[in-house]
């Protein structure tokens, strides 16, 4: 039996976040929904082949649009880009963020591959941020 308070609370901890898990949210963790990641790999391929393309100063986005479903995105970001794979991952996870919580400002269906430029390391978040909705504004033009 555990009379450590940091075990009790570990333990208190580990299963709100199972209870939250089983009852379909996403804490604590804030990921990008499942139904909004593009993980076949077979489209992502086809979209980084024959989908359309715009850069940004971060990022360039491959997409294409879709009717009737919910967006969904991917993001890679190269070795060429980071080395490491902890600055990989904070970038790729900061990039899913900005996504998850600008969703509503899209209004078409897209599928897009998001592919980090070199110069995304020098980015802070507010950049990305910039980047990212500079892309959905291309949508809300065209939806008008």
């Amino acid at each position: 039996m555990d009379f450590c308070i940091e075990c009790r609370a570990i333990r208190a901890a580990k299963s709100s976040r199972v209870a939250a898990v089983k009852a379909g949210q996403n804490w604590p963790f804030n990921m990008l929904n499942k139904k909004n990641r593009l993980g076949n790999s077979d489209l992502i391929g086809s979209l980084a082949k024959k989908g359309k393309q715009h850069k940004g100063e971060y990022i360039t986005f491959r997409f294409a649009r879709k009717k009737d479903l919910p967006s969904e995105f991917a993001v890679t970001i190269s070795k060429k880009i980071a080395k490491k794979a902890v600055v990989r991952n904070r970038l790729r996870r900061q990039i899913m963020e900005i996504l998850r919580l600008n969703l509503d400002h899209l209004p078409l269906s897209i599928q897009a591959f998001l592919i980090a430029r070199p110069p995304i390391l020098q980015a802070s978040y507010k950049d990305l941020n910039q980047d990212i909705l500079q892309f959905f504004n291309l949508f809300s033009r065209d939806a008008k």
